[in-house]
């Protein structure tokens, strides 16, 4: 999906997507003094991401728009903190802060990249809860990039589980943990404890060797053939596995995902795989 506006004659200009990164992204260099003309106050960061997608800007009605939205999120005394930098806010704050500024535009979709890194648990629940809150009263799509697997189980209606860029396996929430298909999802389920000491004791373990493989220089066919405990020595190094429906409505891209859910394939050991030694590598040089 891209990123569409309406014409720019519009005042009422809508677009598609919107994205929260995490809020260290608000957080200047600590070898950079405060303040500095480098960086925005909350008020000047909101100005800029309204104004650039306004027919007819209006620089009063952007910061109005800004405590608006601040207020909305829970940042408390909003006339007075959107004058601040970014450095004077929590980390909760600033995330609330970045919140807000997608918010802004008032996006169909709202993608939150890692939207709770760095932040302890207590404010995880209440961003997490915030945009599942804005989610409902804005009637907007969320689209949520996290490695917390516990996030996921909490929010998510569907999931999709992606490796070295690539989609993996995509289905309902609960098909995805309860019934994973795809090797590497079966290896990252595995790694999830479980509280119930019998089970975690005596449950399969599936431990993957070697590292991420180069996203310069990615393995043919399938990327996750140099790790996965199933790989054969055909197709799964000259073909790239589609993304198919294998259970209803439960998509995954592996070529032998039947014969492993009927047992016929065994998972093997897999000796660690260097993708490209160091030898052959091409390091940029500064001119």
């Amino acid at each position: 999906m891209g990123i569409q506006a309406a014409p720019a004659d519009d005042s009422a200009a809508r677009w598609d997507l919107s994205i929260v990164i995490t809020a260290a992204s608000l957080e200047p260099s600590r070898d950079v003094p405060m303040p500095t003309p480098h960086i925005a106050a909350v008020d000047d960061a909101f100005a800029e991401a309204v104004l650039l997608h306004q027919a007819k800007p209006d620089k009063k009605a952007a910061w109005r728009r800004a405590i608006e939205l601040l207020r909305l999120v829970g940042v408390p005394d909003p006339a007075e903190r959107v004058k601040q930098y970014p450095h004077e806010f929590s980390g909760g704050m600033r995330q609330r802060a970045m919140i807000a500024m997608a918010l802004a535009n008032d996006p169909a979709v709202l993608i939150a990249d890692e939207p709770t890194t760095a932040l302890d648990v207590t404010v995880q629940a209440q961003i997490l809860e915030l945009i599942e809150r804005i989610k409902g009263e804005y009637q907007i799509g969320v689209i949520l990039i996290t490695h917390d697997l516990g996030v996921i189980a909490d929010v998510a209606q569907t999931v999709m589980v992606m490796y070295a860029g690539r989609a993996m396996e995509l289905g309902a929430r609960h098909e995805v943990f309860g019934k994973p298909l795809h090797p590497y999802t079966k290896a990252l389920m595995s790694a999830v404890p479980i509280p119930d000491p019998v089970v975690e004791d005596t449950r399969e373990r599936i431990l993957l060797a070697g590292d991420l493989p180069s996203a310069a220089n990615p393995p043919s066919g399938c990327r996750f053939r140099t790790r996965c405990p199933w790989a054969q020595p055909t197709k799964c190094a000259s073909d790239r596995p589609p993304l198919v429906e294998s259970r209803p409505n439960h998509l995954v891209a592996c070529h032998w995902v039947d014969e492993i859910e009927a047992g016929t394939l065994r998972p093997h050991a897999v000796e660690a795989e260097l993708v490209r030694p160091d030898d052959e590598l091409e390091i940029p040089t500064l001119s």
